[in-house]
């Protein structure tokens, strides 16, 4: 949001002086500007912009902050989830898969941050033998209602609902 207004500002300004340079040119030197420096004043800017808004579309909105295997034992006999704060406010979201993804990999596939926040993850085989799957990962906001599914559709229930 900062650098979308740091872009829309410095895009004005360039265009508001592409229009008052002209006339403080004409006062002070009698050569003028050409099209050339019109031309440079208008795109500079634009492409600062253009690269400003690049940067803020690809961003994922997710970091992951660990992922690996634990051992199967009997609180992860289903699959769930569980979120908690981290520093700055940005939250935390540990995703356990259960003992039928025993072997399996866990993969972020899409983080849905846009509206209510959605998180897609893709079971594929390649694991580790005789251990679950687990995933935790930073996400700067969570809007509700927050899902947690697979690619296959599965809803991934939260530790509270499994109470």
């Amino acid at each position: 949001m900062g650098y979308g207004i740091i872009g829309v500002s410095i895009l004005a300004v360039a265009i508001i002086g592409t229009f008052i340079l002209p006339f403080v040119v004409k006062k002070s030197d009698k050569t003028g500007i050409n099209k050339f420096d019109k031309f440079i004043l208008i795109i500079a800017p634009m492409l600062l912009f253009a690269s400003i808004i690049g940067t803020i579309i690809s961003e994922d909105g997710y970091w992951i902050i660990n992922e690996g295997y634990i051992v199967e034992s009997n609180l992860s006999a289903t699959s769930y989830y569980s979120t908690s704060t981290i520093s700055e406010g940005s939250k935390k979201v540990k995703i356990q898969l259960g003992e039928a993804y025993e072997g399996k990999q866990l993969l972020i596939k899409k983080v849905k941050t846009i509206g209510n926040t959605e998180v897609v993850v893709k079971i594929v085989d390649g694991g580790e033998p005789q251990k679950l799957p687990f995933v935790e990962i930073g996400i700067d906001k969570i809007v509700e209602p927050f899902v947690v599914k697979t690619t296959d559709g599965e809803i991934i229930e939260s530790t509270f609902n499994l109470r």
